[in-house]
């Protein structure tokens, strides 16, 4: 027992020391009613489920309240690539935490992920939240949109678009016609997140679909 007490002991200890060095070096963010720009976007990228539905809600009046303070944050997480490793070192973690969840048996799961990875994603899904507050990083998007296959943040910027609604719609029908036809896929695929609103873009996209380089990107 004192064994397993020591582990516990280092483990807590080291992710304790890893969290005081990630606040003291990170940049300070918007907040709102005392949470970090981080944590509500998270918390609005979680899956829609019933009992999660009033936190979605709070979570994109929060990030509405924040606004145009908002636009330079979600620009840059939507740029996160993943470092080489990384998923095989919280693997790895990931199996200690769990040795020691069942050998304590405590209630939940320790696990860690790639917080991140999660608001890289949840920043794309933000913009729907801001709506015409998140109008300035248009031509940001729209440049990341279009860049050479491979550049961080393209396939994110085309996702935040999409999320846009009428404001996305005009730089994701133009990238249907771009000569990159790595640009062209990303604006179909995310398309769909348009529901309705891809309606005027529909024409161009059965020409698109008839591509001859479709299946090359």
């Amino acid at each position: 027992m004192r064994k397993r007490t020591g582990v516990l002991i280092l483990v807590l200890g080291a992710v304790a020391l890893m969290t005081f060095f990630v606040l003291l070096c990170r940049d300070p963010e918007p907040r709102y009613q005392g949470r970090s720009l981080s944590r509500w976007v998270i918390r609005y990228a979680t899956p829609p489920r019933m009992s999660l539905s009033a936190e979605k809600d709070e979570a994109a009046d929060a990030i509405r309240h924040i606004g145009t303070n908002a636009v330079p944050y979600l620009l840059t997480w939507l740029r996160y690539e993943e470092p080489p490793g990384k998923r095989k070192r919280l693997d790895t973690v990931n199996k200690l935490l769990g040795w020691l969840n069942a050998q304590l048996g405590a209630a939940g799961s320790w696990a860690l992920k790639d917080q991140q990875g999660e608001r890289a994603h949840g920043a794309c899904l933000a913009f729907a939240a801001l709506g015409p507050e998140a109008k300035a990083a248009i031509p940001e998007l729209s440049r990341l949109l279009c860049a050479p296959n491979g550049t961080p943040g393209d396939a994110g910027a085309a996702l935040a678009l999409a999320n846009l609604a009428d404001l996305g719609l005009p730089p994701l029908v133009a990238a249907l016609t771009n000569a990159d036809a790595h640009v062209r896929v990303r604006a179909v695929f995310n398309m769909e997140h348009l529901g309705t609103n891809a309606r005027p873009a529909v024409p161009m996209l059965i020409n698109t679909m008839r591509d001859n380089d479709w299946f090359a990107a």
